[in-house]
């Protein structure tokens, strides 16, 4: 694949491309979505950095969590130079981990400027689709988060810098790229009515969770964290999935307390 450009002579990671073209596509949607629900759009600005500091986050540390055999394993190697320990740093990243780090950034937003977020938050679910379609694009082309060996459905790597070459394996990352495109699609229709506050967020979680199970079962690299029959993304998306419908249907009053401030209306 490509897992590395040549921007003014300087190598970059195909995977911080594509995640940086995300975000930017991300961003610009959530503040032209603000601007039109004449919404604050410094304020919006601010939320959408407190969201990608906690995804950052959170992504790392569900890593290490399920990385922690690995990581005690080659303590000497990571830190064997300055080098290695960016390298630990940058890579290693897991989705879930991001997702439950945006809703803390959401929570740690509210707290430090004692804002209702729901607002903001409505107007930036539709962004996370966005910014993972662009995500596992970045992943195929690093070769890391691939699929089960297939001679029928797979693309073999040959310059992957994690994954082994020459061998076919499925190409789960651009089908989960699909499904965000058809996630943000359905978004994007459920929107076109006024709906209960946060909704929008449940729909992407059911979708999401569901479409994440069932990749799941294809995904073939290694620490997937399996428990019982399934893996710990699988176990995550039970929760996911949960969530999605206690937004939609469900007594979800509680739970939304967390991003309102107590006696103030929503903005």
């Amino acid at each position: 694949m490509f897992p590395f450009f040549y921007l003014f002579g300087k190598e970059v990671s195909a995977y911080w491309m594509m995640g940086v073209i995300g975000f930017l596509f991300a961003i610009t949607v959530s503040l032209i979505r603000c601007k039109r629900n004449h919404g604050d759009v410094i304020n919006q600005l601010y939320f959408l950095t407190f969201c990608m500091l906690g995804m950052l986050a959170g992504a790392k540390i569900l890593a290490w969590l399920t990385g922690l055999p690995y990581i005690l394993a080659n303590l000497s190697q990571i830190f064997q130079s300055y080098d290695s320990f960016l390298t630990f740093l940058g890579s290693g990243f897991v989705f879930y981990g991001g997702l439950f780090g945006v809703f803390g950034g959401c929570i740690v937003y509210r707290w430090y400027f004692h804002e209702n977020v729901i607002s903001y938050m409505q107007s930036s679910v539709i962004c996370i689709p966005i910014f993972h379609f662009w995500g596992r694009i970045g992943c195929f082309l690093m070769g890391c988060c691939h699929g089960k060996i297939s001679e029928t459905w797979g693309i073999p790597y040959t310059n992957a810098p994690y994954t082994p070459n020459g061998v076919p394996y499925i190409p789960v990352q651009l089908a989960e790229s699909v499904g965000n495109l058809v996630i943000l699609v359905l978004l994007l229709l459920y929107e076109r009515k006024p709906r209960r506050e946060l909704s929008n967020a449940g729909v992407y979680l059911l979708c999401y969770g569901i479409l994440r199970f069932g990749l799941e079962f294809l995904r073939g690299d290694a620490a997937r964290g399996k428990f019982l029959i399934f893996s710990t993304s699988q176990w995550i998306s039970f929760i996911t999935i949960a969530a999605g419908i206690t937004l939609i249907w469900g007594k979800e009053r509680k739970l939304l307390q967390v991003f309102r401030i107590k006696n103030c209306e929503i903005l």
